[in-house]
């Protein structure tokens, strides 16, 4: 709501009503209850609405430079790729999952690419660190996106099917990461939806 001051003859440049001066309009109101006729002459009392306006206006400038809107940039995906890592036993499919360090949630041995690693070597080095496998990343079988909840940026992810040669007993993070074998059906109920069609390609990897 805009307003005028009655012996300026001339609207303030300001909303009253804005919430951004509220508060300084209260303690204005309260400066002129104070400047009664009696204590100050007229001149004066215009001389002190005319500050009074200005300061307001201040506010409102300030307030605007405060609430401008700032682009936001946001970083490249990083580069991480994984693997399925899997076994044959009995003639059924079983998938090596392991937790998150941060949610404790299964998923697959995954991680930031190695500078010196092509992307398979990266994806089975992070099998043997996280889940203590050892084996050899084989054939692509799917790539995916998500946004890391720690940092708030985006991961591309590469993954491959790795059939498991070996498992260690004792492995890098093995004080804070579990892992556990699961048949394909049970691995499609625990793991995104985006992991099916890999699923299945990691089956007929097996079969061959």
């Amino acid at each position: 709501m805009l307003v005028s001051d009655p012996e300026l003859q001339r609207p303030l440049p300001y909303d009253v009503d804005a919430p951004e001066i509220r508060l300084h309009v209260k303690r204005v109101e309260r400066i002129e209850s104070n400047l009664t006729d009696n204590i100050l002459p007229t001149d004066l009392r215009l001389e002190s609405k005319m500050k009074i306006e200005v300061s307001a206006d201040k506010v409102v400038l300030a307030a605007k430079s405060k609430t401008k809107a700032l682009p936001v940039r946001r970083k490249k995906p990083r580069k991480q790729s994984g693997v399925i890592p899997y076994r044959l036993r009995d003639g059924v499919v079983e998938i090596l999952l392991v937790t998150s360090s941060h949610s404790g949630k299964f998923g697959i041995p995954k991680g930031a690419l190695e500078d010196d690693m092509t992307k398979k070597e990266s994806a089975a080095n992070e099998a043997f660190e996280e889940a203590g496998l050892i084996g050899k990343a084989k054939k692509k079988i799917g790539e995916y996106t998500y946004t890391k909840g720690s940092t708030g940026r985006d991961q591309e992810v590469v993954v491959y099917g790795m059939k498991v040669k070996k498992v260690l007993d004792q492995w890098d993070e093995g004080h804070r990461r579990e892992r556990e074998w699961f048949t394909i059906e049970e691995a499609k109920k625990i793991l995104h939806k985006r992991f099916k069609p890999m699923l299945k390609r990691v089956r007929d990897m097996a079969f061959r």
